[in-house]
């Protein structure tokens, strides 16, 4: 009687183990977003999971000191929905709303108010409403979140007026950004952000020194900074996404989440724009020497070709056509444009 219960409880604990192992297995990824130099990923059961760079803690493991290659598991909460990365910090968005941080304060941008770099993932403030925030990624420390009531709110650097709160004082909790209600989209690039309505109208604030934001203004017009939300008029209604460097800004138009049309802004170096008149940029010549458009011009994409997503990197741009195609087009000396050459397009 004894052995068979022996046996039977090997047999129960090997069962035990093969179905945990099997469980482990199982798992697979649902999300995943980057930062500057760290790499975050949510897990089919909601757990949250973090790796690269973490010298100020942006990982929110802190038994990781300055990098780990390993995933780290962050916490034991398995309610996560998204990831927003930047220059070493992150915010962290839960299925019930809640906004959480982790990494550097600097300028205020974790939204938290205490002034303190955070290891941990650390609240910010107490709302349930958060559906989305943008951060400014490889450079600045700036923050725009906006919410299930259509609102936007805005913490962090706000030197060039990036904040669109009418000032240029930093700040160091989310404060909202006008009285409009009918906000669907924004996004951080470099010193500017860009916003987009309900009916389809993009407007922006932020750096305009190159006449990025898209006013098309000419040397004597020019107005270098703006301090709040204005309305683009260069393009069509109908933008749904705006994506870019700091020396080319894209547009996406279209309707119902298909993207019909895409515009250009900025320097054509490397053929950034798309649109055939761009300049190889060598190693002795000068941003100056480069061809540049304030004006929107189109990439010379397929007549008829519709997108479901556009996304850009340092002078180059890719679009997901709605039939699975990828098109591209721009900087590729690094290979990023995949067409297995390193030849600028």
């Amino acid at each position: 009687m004894l052995m068979k219960k022996i046996t039977r409880s090997f047999v129960v604990a090997g069962l035990l183990a093969l179905a945990t192992s099997v469980n482990a297995q199982e798992h697979v990824w649902k999300y995943v977003a980057t930062g500057d130099a760290s790499t975050y990923a949510i897990r089919d059961d909601g757990t949250l999971w973090s790796c690269g760079w973490n010298e100020t803690g942006q990982l929110g493991a802190p038994a990781v000191s300055e990098r780990t290659a390993e995933w780290q598991c962050v916490g034991t909460d398995t309610d996560w929905k998204k990831v927003i990365g930047g220059k070493a910090y992150a915010f962290f968005i839960k299925e019930d709303g809640s906004l959480w941080a982790a990494g550097t304060s600097e300028s205020g941008v974790q939204g938290t108010g205490d002034g303190m770099d955070h290891k941990e993932l650390v609240r910010v403030g107490t709302d349930n409403d958060w559906a989305d925030v943008t951060a400014s990624h490889f450079w600045g420390y700036s923050a725009i979140g906006l919410k299930t009531d259509g609102t936007i709110w805005g913490w962090g650097q706000n030197n060039s007026g990036q904040l669109g709160l009418g000032n240029a004082t930093s700040q160091s909790s989310p404060v909202q950004i006008g009285t409009a209600n009918d906000w669907v989209y924004v996004k951080a690039i470099d010193n500017r952000t860009y916003a987009i309505k309900a009916d389809g109208t993009l407007w922006a604030t932020g750096d305009n020194y190159s006449n990025l934001l898209g006013f098309n203004q000419s040397d004597e017009e020019l107005v270098s900074l703006y301090y709040e939300f204005t309305k683009v008029t260069t393009v069509p209604d109908g933008v749904l996404s705006v994506s870019g460097c700091e020396n080319t800004t894209t547009i996406a138009i279209g309707k119902d989440g298909v993207i019909t049309e895409i515009y250009a802004i900025g320097s054509n170096s490397d053929g950034a724009l798309g649109d055939g008149n761009g300049k190889l940029l060598t190693a002795t010549s000068s941003s100056d020497e480069m061809p540049f458009s304030a004006k929107p011009v189109k990439p010379l994409l397929p007549e008829g070709a519709t997108y479901s997503m556009l996304a850009s990197g340092q002078s180059y741009s890719f679009v997901l056509t709605t039939d699975g195609k990828f098109y591209a087009w721009g900087r590729n000396k690094g290979g990023q444009l995949g067409d297995g050459s390193e030849l600028e397009q």
